[in-house]
């Protein structure tokens, strides 16, 4: 029962909204209020050796937001919608991440006195991420299906969730001397900001003379920029995590008499996973006394490009469906590198998928 939890968590809201619509332009306007309160009580442990027992304590924390929102659409000429939009949203934590319990595991190594182990620290505290954001977009719709859009957006975001995690050497902690101790923690950080473009385009081209009135296409690409400083890397903008910069889909499909056939390439840039910082001992050694830079440590997942392809066939009235799928036919690797891209750490092949299967719909 060590390790049983128990956690609540309470949301009240209102809010009101107002519509007015001018004909050509529609504007929508409201704000959201929404009280948290979470609670949790995790049992920890009390004495040493034979004394050893267990006491349930409780943790508290409650937080109010509100969000207001305005959204405009314009329609000033036919097949055209513009929409300008500003919002305010938030992001809980994890219910693990609020659950108030801490774990510290250490051992004795063959030096008396002197021990190895790792604390995950608990952080109730932790407040939900505040998003600010500003959308724009433009789109024309084609007289027989159809879309082409364009958009910008910008968010600022307080209060990031982020996992602290490092490791230090020859440290006194709770009273014991670790020749080597990992510590973890999830913060919340400072402002973050990410901005960016879009665009998509998807068309059935179905003013072709049969039978290639069932081509199409649908694609869309990303170009994207983000900054936030993280524990350790004070003064530095780092990208968000798990971030890329460009991400595109790229879709030419065929789509007619019951057939279906569809390539996709799809592509993502590298993206930072693991920011290292001068807390931790290692790096700090290899900065102060190597002369490194800290950026050298920092692990980035490897950018990827793959092709799928999927082949369909529907008949006796699209009752009966064959569905054929492969995936990662260029065999594209996973991989992760520290620093730059010529220091790979990880370097996974998982080759191509297939898959066949039908459905029955009566």
């Amino acid at each position: 029962f060590d390790e049983d939890i128990d956690y609540t968590e309470d949301v009240t809201a209102a809010y009101i909204m107002g519509v007015v619509d001018f004909n050509f332009l529609t504007v929508t306007a409201g704000v959201r209020v929404e009280h948290t309160s979470t609670t949790s009580s995790p049992w920890v442990e009390t004495g040493v050796e034979e004394n050893l027992g267990f006491e349930q304590i409780e943790f508290g924390n409650s937080y109010t937001n509100w969000m207001p929102s305005i959204h405009l659409r314009a329609n000033p000429v036919s097949n055209f919608i513009t929409r300008l939009s500003w919002s305010n949203t938030i992001g809980r934590p994890n219910y693990d991440e609020l659950s108030g319990t801490s774990e510290f595991e250490f051992q004795e190594t063959t030096n008396p006195g002197v021990f190895t182990g790792a604390f995950e620290g608990a952080n109730p505290d932790l407040q939900p991420f505040e998003s600010m954001n500003l959308d724009l977009s433009l789109e024309y719709y084609f007289d027989n299906g159809g879309i082409a859009s364009l958009g910008a957006f910008y968010k600022s975001i307080d209060n990031q969730i982020f996992e602290n995690e490092f490791t230090q050497n020859d440290v006194v902690f709770n009273g014991l001397f670790f020749s080597d101790l990992s510590l973890s923690q999830n913060v919340n950080l400072d402002n973050a900001t990410l901005w960016g473009l879009e665009a998509s385009y998807d068309h059935a081209f179905t003013f072709l003379p049969p039978p290639f009135d069932g081509l199409g296409i649908t694609a869309n690409v990303a170009f994207i920029e983000s900054e936030v400083e993280y524990p350790g890397r004070e003064g530095e903008d780092l990208p968000l995590l798990r971030q890329p910069e460009n991400v595109y889909n790229i879709i030419p499909y065929y789509q007619k008499y019951g057939f279906e056939f569809r390539v996709a390439i799809t592509h993502r840039s590298d993206f930072l996973v693991l920011p290292r910082s001068t807390n931790d001992s290692f790096v700090r050694d290899a900065v102060e006394i190597g002369g490194f830079d800290v950026a050298e440590f920092d692990r980035y997942e490897g950018a990827r490009t793959a092709l799928d392809i999927t082949a369909a066939y529907a008949f006796l009235n699209r009752k009966i469906k064959i569905l054929a799928q492969a995936r990662n036919l260029t065999n594209e690797p996973e991989q992760e590198y520290q620093g730059n891209e010529n220091r790979y750490d990880r370097y996974q092949l998982f080759g191509a998928s297939y898959f066949l299967g039908f459905s029955l719909n009566f």
